[in-house]
């Protein structure tokens, strides 16, 4: 088990290296790596969500309705973040010495 985390953390940083030379090249992502981003992203997004209307619908006690719309503006604000943060992240990456 081991070795097979070994072995999927290096093909992991060969396909972040692979995909952040593209960047620089200014060609972009793949389709499949914006993927394997995106998805984890949703769903952490969708969890604060939730959070967010069992907070406002529990513990500040507001209307049910007004707890469900509250939760489904804040999982579109959290997914927002996230992107904008993974695409910085990125996009600073892409500009390091280290990844020539």
């Amino acid at each position: 088990m081991t070795d097979e985390f070994k072995k999927d953390y290096q093909q992991g940083r060969e396909d972040t290296k692979e995909q952040l030379k593209s960047i620089r090249r200014g060609e972009g992502m793949t389709d499949d790596y914006s993927f394997k981003i995106a998805k984890p992203s949703c769903y952490l997004s969708i969890f604060l969500g939730i959070g967010s209307f069992f907070y406002v619908w529990l513990v500040i006690k507001w209307n049910f309705f007004i707890s469900l719309i509250v939760g489904f503006i804040g999982a579109w604000i959290f997914l927002a973040i996230l992107i904008f943060v993974v695409a910085g992240f990125f996009k600073l990456a892409s500009k390091s010495e280290r990844y020539k």
